[in-house]
């Protein structure tokens, strides 16, 4: 296992769809009981911040990402947070920069059902209900990576004019500042700011958050 680089953010992201709240809140209370410093947007983003700005910073500075995958799975906000946290680990110039992701099922949901990137990390079970696993929280402490069984990479990493198929999303990296601009400019929910171009007007509401 190995160590991230040194942290200039918070120590860990909590990244979470909004039908997972309930979950969330409870994570994030476990993890501040274990005296670690948690982005959780609920209580860190308000209304007229530069969220954009605000998420990329914190993503590129947090020294490990948990990601909640529930019945909603990894899709919208939770996809963009977690490609620019995969950005981070798989762009680091070696494994000591890696940033540890710590996938947590929820719902009954199996390793099967995620996006093939996250395939890569170990994955946790969690009812919401219970204190989770003590091998977890320890790994997010210490921010290193829970032993994997994937499979090391075989082949070239490189698709030439071919696009990239769903197997082989972990080959495929970046671009995750312009991912999350793109998607807040499909964010029209009415009650909900846009972003068009280079302007950008709030991310929505931690309450109504996707």
């Amino acid at each position: 296992m190995q160590r991230a680089h040194r942290v200039t953010g918070p120590e860990v992201f909590l990244s979470y769809s909004h039908s997972d709240l309930a979950a969330a809140t409870a994570l994030h209370h476990h993890l501040v009981r274990r005296g670690l410093s948690v982005f959780f947007d609920k209580t860190e983003l308000r209304a007229g911040d530069r969220w954009l700005d605000q998420l990329q910073a914190v993503v590129d500075g947090c020294g490990a990402l948990v990601v909640l995958v529930g019945r909603d799975g990894v899709a919208r906000w939770v996809g963009a947070e977690t490609q620019a946290a995969l950005n981070r680990h798989f762009g680091a110039r070696g494994d000591a920069d890696r940033l540890p992701i710590f996938p947590v099922l929820l719902d009954g949901i199996g390793a099967d059902a995620l996006p093939a990137f996250l395939r890569l990390f170990q994955t946790t079970a969690w009812d919401s209900a219970s204190p989770p696993d003590e091998p977890l929280l320890a790994a997010i402490r210490d921010r290193t990576l829970l032993k994997t069984e994937a499979n090391p990479l075989e082949g070239s990493p490189f698709v030439g004019l071919a696009a990239f198929r769903t197997d082989q999303a972990h080959l495929f990296f970046g671009r995750q500042q312009e991912t999350l601009a793109a998607l807040a400019c499909f964010d029209t929910r009415p009650g909900h700011a846009a972003s068009v171009g280079s302007r950008s007007t709030g991310r929505p509401a931690p309450a109504s958050r996707p």
